[in-house]
């Protein structure tokens, strides 16, 4: 059976939530990772699918999804007759079943401790998918240690250890430390004999060609994928014939067999000069005796002689340049000089094959730590780039939506009035079907009117008089239209001449988007449909807008045929020639209200003030209705004028208190006194009383 009896490292999924489908696919095995070819006896890419041991029928779900990542199928304790990994007989890719090998779930275990490390940087420690890690800063790893834990004490991991793999999880290269497989490795190697040890130099090639050649194999190993999995941008690439990785070789290096070094003293400049001085000296007799016919010589030592022309030599570049020649080309000389020289008491190639090895190692272990910072980068930078995009999309659909809900409700609001107009046509049907049809004794508002808009309105209706000649200060468009707004049964206007009177009616309605209509006929009727104001000049039915003028041309005097309603005084400008009344926007009836009037309280002042008006002719007190529209005009306008609220109880009482006054004839001495203080209402009083 596969991997029986080993510890496999495996990645295991929920791919059917609702059918609790579990399944997991080989990673790595103590004996490095497990290659393609093993993967192959395993189809749809290598997975096997995960069922419920009978011991655990009812945690299975749960346990599983507790463990959904990186696991261990341990199989080393398993009995040899446990056949844990079986052919599944419900295999039938056409229904959807598309593993051909089941595995019994009470194999599949978490990851415990002292097994396997994940090699990590400090600052990636704590999303360790091992219990304990490894510590790495370059190709300095030091560890076991729990995660989150300082590393300080730990053990050191030499980077060209036997147990170190890369594998590719989820398109993630992670780095694991598996002790199992250097112990195996170290049980494995051949035990050296003390008479006949290994040659330095062929056990760091060895060394050398191995780490390569995984090097090598790791770079074209299916583990090592491109640093983006998802969403691959296709690119065409012609197909190539694949080609088996070849190892790597070379001629072996040969180095002949090393002398232990010997001891060697200090280098004593002083000693060498008494050395030198004591052997120039005179000889001394001999201790020993001896006859007379002995002959005494002088015997030289070439080492000393060699010493002392070294230091003749060593003062001149060219001398020393030719003394190293003439060394090196004495036989066994070149080895013993580098024997000498070599710190390790080994072979300098050997020595420079280790460093080779180190830097080899610092340099993948760097580009590992880079290629892990690129994916990080790569990834953050494709959230980021998405979350733009995403952003960029969500504001143009909400810009959709709000326009779709603009139109939505024009089209509600457009099918409102259709249905309204509707109706209304209905109605005007029935309630004329048995009345004589004559066209003059009908009055229509036949559009329907936009929502009143207060700033707009009063600049509209100012613009209006002032194009047709009249004087319209700041506030009195302002003035008229809120009192319209609280009274539109019937209003006054007031001009030098009955002529101007009524082209200033006609110039109000025009600034609401309609006409003054006549309406001297007794039988005249309003037609149902619209919500346009309707004025009416004269006679007016229920609904509209009585228009009337309070000078008498057949008298010459005053008229006011309506007291209890509002009235507005306007004037000729002389300097300004009258032009063509500009078209406006139909307004809503109904809305004006609510743009205009406001229910704010009054102050006790202001009801003083309104009190003594009231009672100033006993015989005609001021009617409710009038006094209630000047009550509301100036709770609406107190904070809405230049002149605050006296200029508001100015122009309520000029609006709807003189006509009143005028209907009942007051005396000017008994009004005077108590509105001297009101020059509109005092102008327009003795403007009165002129005629």
């Amino acid at each position: 059976m596969k991997f029986q009896g080993q510890a496999v490292l495996v990645y295991l999924e929920e791919d059917n939530i609702t059918k609790a489908y579990f399944r997991i696919r080989p990673l790595l095995t103590s004996d490095g990772p497990v290659s393609q070819e093993e993967l192959d006896a395993f189809p749809d890419e290598g997975y096997l699918r995960i069922v419920p041991d009978k011991n655990e029928q009812h945690t299975f779900k749960e346990r599983m999804r507790n463990m959904c990542g990186l696991c261990l199928l341990d199989l080393r304790h398993q009995p040899a007759d446990a056949n844990k990994i079986r052919t599944n007989k419900n295999y039938n890719p056409s229904k959807g079943e598309m593993n051909q090998f089941i595995v019994y779930s009470d194999a599949v275990q978490a990851i415990c401790h002292g097994l396997l490390y994940q090699v990590v940087s400090e600052s990636d420690a704590e999303k360790a998918v091992t219990p304990e890690v490894y510590v790495r800063s370059g190709a300095n790893m030091q560890g076991p240690v729990a995660k989150g834990q300082p590393a300080a004490g730990a053990q050191q991991l030499p980077p060209d250890s036997k147990g170190l793999y890369s594998v590719s999880v989820n398109g993630q290269e992670l780095l694991f430390y598996w002790p199992a497989a250097e112990k195996q490795e170290n049980a494995s190697a051949p035990v050296a004999v003390p008479e006949e040890k290994a040659d330095p130099a062929e056990e760091a090639l060895a060394t050398a060609l191995d780490k390569i050649q995984q090097m090598n194999a790791s770079c074209v190993s299916e583990t090592t994928h491109k640093l983006q999995e998802e969403k691959p941008i296709p690119v065409y690439v012609p197909q190539q014939p694949q080609q088996p990785q070849q190892p790597l070789s070379g001629t072996r290096l040969y180095h002949p067999p090393q002398k232990q070094g010997s001891f060697r003293r200090a280098h004593n400049a002083l000693m060498e000069t008494v050395e030198q001085q004591r052997y120039a000296a005179k000889h001394e007799a001999p201790g020993a005796v001896v006859s007379d016919s002995g002959a005494l010589k002088d015997v030289s030592n070439p080492v000393d002689t060699f010493k002392r022309c070294l230091a003749d030599v060593c003062h001149n570049d060219e001398s020393c340049r030719q003394a190293v020649g003439a060394l090196l080309s004495c036989p066994g000389m070149r080895q013993a000089i580098v024997s000498a020289v070599s710190d390790t008491k080994k072979d300098l190639t050997v020595t420079a094959m280790h460093g080779q090895l180190q830097e080899l190692e610092a340099e993948r272990l760097m580009l590992l730590m880079q290629l892990d910072d690129a994916r990080k980068n790569t990834a953050a930078y494709r959230q980021e780039a998405i979350g733009e995009m995403l952003a960029e999309e969500k504001a143009a659909f909400d810009a959709l939506a709000a326009e779709k809900t603009s139109l939505a409700n024009e089209i509600e609001q457009q099918k409102t009035a259709l249905s309204a107009i509707e109706t209304a046509l209905s109605n005007g049907y029935e309630a004329l079907k048995d009345c004589i049809v004559d066209p003059s004794e009908i009055i229509f508002a036949r559009k329907v009117g936009e929502p009143a808009d207060k700033n707009t309105l009063t600049e509209n209706l100012e613009n209006a008089y002032k194009n047709a000649g009249f004087i319209c200060a700041p506030g009195d468009a302002l003035a008229m239209l809120t009192a319209y707004a609280i009274a539109p049964d019937a209003i006054l206007f007031n001009a030098e001449t009955r002529s101007d009177a009524l082209y200033a009616a006609d110039i109000f309605a025009a600034a609401l988007g309609t006409s003054v209509a006549a309406g001297y006929n007794s039988k005249l009727k309003l037609a149902p449909g619209g919500n346009t104001p309707v004025f009416v000049r004269g006679a007016s039915p229920a609904g509209c807008t009585c228009v009337s003028t309070v000078f008498d041309p057949v008298f010459g005097t005053f008229s006011v045929a309506y007291p209890d309603n509002p009235m507005f005084t306007l004037s000729q400008d002389v300097n300004a020639l009258p032009g063509k009344l500009p078209v406006f926007p139909a307004v809503s009836a109904a809305s004006l209200k609510a743009a205009f009037v406001t229910d704010d309280k009054l102050s006790d002042e202001t009801m003083a003030v309104l009190s003594s008006l009231r009672q100033v002719s006993n015989s005609a007190p001021v009617p409710l209705k009038a006094l209630k529209n000047a009550v509301s005009f100036i709770a609406s306008t107190q904070n809405s004028f230049n002149g605050g609220l006296a200029e508001s109880i100015d122009r309520a009482v000029s609006i709807f208190l003189l006509p009143c006054f005028m209907a009942s004839k007051v005396p000017s001495d008994a009004l005077l006194p108590l509105i001297e203080a009101m020059p509109r209402s005092v102008k327009i009083w003795n403007e009165k009383n002129e005629h």
